[in-house]
């Protein structure tokens, strides 16, 4: 069952405010020291370059009025939303708010755990949670947190409960290639936004 439209349209980001930094993502790649090119999506918001590289056999959709980037496995069952937002800047929230963030962003949804993982940036912290959709269909979610100047980069994987599994060694290694960085006065604007990639 593609399961795509149903995982985005329960994950639940609001709509950016006009207050909120700029937002733009493109597509980009780094070279490989073997040779060949590792694809990446680069997001700026405000002042902050976020780089994560490109799940392998996903496409990837930039959002920009959600502030967002989704990627979106072939099959349909499994998506990580990567969203900018301007929530507790510098400073990673206790324990119990981000739990409350992670429930509210799925509702009614159950709590399973909470714990860390490593990014190239700093350490995120992750809330599990899982929601019942059919007699025979549950969605899990896994709720990523990164605190930056900014605010926070949350990373959101959503699969179905049989898929969500290899879907966690999907985000592991998205999270560990994150990377945060200051954009510089002088930098060139980025290229336009893309529409879907794959």
């Amino acid at each position: 069952m593609r399961l795509a439209c149903l995982i985005l349209g329960s994950l639940f980001f609001a709509s950016a405010s006009p207050a909120q930094p700029v937002f733009r993502a493109f597509a980009s790649s780094v070279e490989q020291v073997e040779g060949g090119k590792i694809p990446t999506m680069v997001v700026l918001f405000g002042a902050e370059r976020v780089t994560v590289r490109v799940p392998q056999g996903y496409g990837a959709q930039v959002q920009p009025e959600k502030m967002s980037v989704v990627f979106t496995a072939k099959d349909g069952a499994t998506a990580i939303t990567l969203k900018a937002t301007t929530d507790s800047p510098g400073v990673m929230p206790e324990d119990d708010v981000l739990r409350s963030r992670a429930l509210a962003a799925n509702p009614g949804g159950a709590f399973l755990e909470m714990s860390t993982c490593p990014t190239g940036y700093n350490p995120a912290k992750y809330v599990d949670s899982v929601r019942t959709l059919a007699p025979n269909l549950s969605l899990k979610v896994r709720h990523a947190f990164v605190a930056c100047p900014e605010g926070a980069v949350e990373v959101v994987l959503a699969a179905n409960a049989p898929a969500f599994d290899n879907a966690r060694v999907v985000f592991n290694a998205l999270m560990s290639s994150l990377r945060v960085e200051q954009v510089k006065k002088d930098e060139p604007p980025p290229p336009a936004l893309p529409g879907p990639i794959r």
